[in-house]
């Protein structure tokens, strides 16, 4: 039995690749945004998903051309190409308090928010980017 879900395991592993040099080439990532719309866009993406929008510290960085994917257990089973934007927010959880800074990546194509990643960690220790949108 252990053998049997080590092997799917790995079939669903293997079904979560990167796109190809050539895909990316060919790919259309749509219009660029400026860093001002892209902002604009994870601030109204941010006040509807945070708990105290208005505390958030936001740091953004410069929109670049790529890619997000997920797993097809995410329910994605394609790369959505864009522009994506890493952002650093800490913002205040329910009792008031700061977390931490937390990593989000966001895909924006022809102006428009496509994919939203945010970081989550489990009790363990580890972490990893979850989708959001």
């Amino acid at each position: 039995m252990r053998l049997l879900a080590i092997a799917g395991l790995l079939l669903l592993a293997g079904c979560a690749t990167a796109p190809s040099v050539q895909e990316q080439a060919a790919a259309d990532y749509g219009t660029p945004i400026t860093k001002q719309a892209a902002d604009e866009g994870v601030r109204r993406f941010l006040a509807q998903h945070l708990k105290d929008p208005y505390s958030a510290m936001i740091d953004c960085g410069e929109p670049y051309r790529g890619y997000a994917s997920a797993a097809p257990l995410a329910g994605r089973r394609q790369a959505a190409f864009g522009y994506l934007v890493d952002c650093s927010v800490n913002a205040k959880n329910s009792f008031g308090g700061y977390v931490g800074a937390k990593r989000y990546q966001f895909l924006f194509s022809n102006g428009t928010l496509k994919h939203a990643m945010g970081e989550q960690c489990l009790s363990g220790g580890g972490c990893y980017m979850a989708p959001l949108l």
